[in-house]
């Protein structure tokens, strides 16, 4: 089953945090995930990411979502912490 997101929402599978980032233990650890599936965007708010691009983001800011026995998170382009350019 392909699935697809609407306005600036994303799709992201999380994938293995193997970053050296160091923040205090009093905030939470941010997640490393890949973009899967994306909105159109909107005339405010363009898609600035693509799918198979590495975005951190805040699980607790994110949809939980299970299709097929896979899990995935739907969250707003605007709760992306950071992305990873090529």
């Amino acid at each position: 089953m392909k699935l697809k997101t609407v306005f600036n929402n994303i799709l992201v599978k999380i994938i293995e945090d193997d970053s050296q980032i160091v923040i205090s233990e009093e905030v939470q650890q941010p997640q490393l995930g890949e973009v899967v599936a994306i909105g159109s965007g909107t005339p405010t708010y363009p898609m600035q990411v693509r799918p198979t691009t590495p975005v951190y983001f805040n699980k607790n800011d994110a949809q939980k979502l299970e299709v097929d026995g896979e899990t995935y998170y739907v969250l707003s382009q605007t709760d992306i912490l950071a992305f990873k350019e090529d």
